[in-house]
């Protein structure tokens, strides 16, 4: 079975923790990373190409509308869920 790649990119802790745990116990979903903003969401696509962004739409430095134009651009294939 092929796992699908999910990076989760949010500026709360603990909201990218829950998320990780409630998304860890499918068999076929693997947590890639962690972004705290937009630019490490961007740079975190680029390093682990994910299937699937978990976005968050308010973040410092690039916020998800952004980091989400900038990732579609550059990898099509990649989904963001906001």
């Amino acid at each position: 079975m092929k796992r699908i790649t999910v990076l989760l990119a949010d500026d709360n802790r603990v909201v990218r923790k829950e998320y990780k745990k409630i998304l860890e116990l499918e068999d076929d979903l693997e947590v890639v990373g962690e972004a705290k903003d937009g630019n490490e969401a961007v740079a975190m696509v680029r390093i682990f190409r994910p299937n699937l962004v978990l976005m968050d739409v308010a973040m410092p430095l690039l916020n998800g509308l952004q980091a989400t134009c900038q990732i579609l651009k550059a990898f099509p294939a990649t989904k963001v869920l906001m």
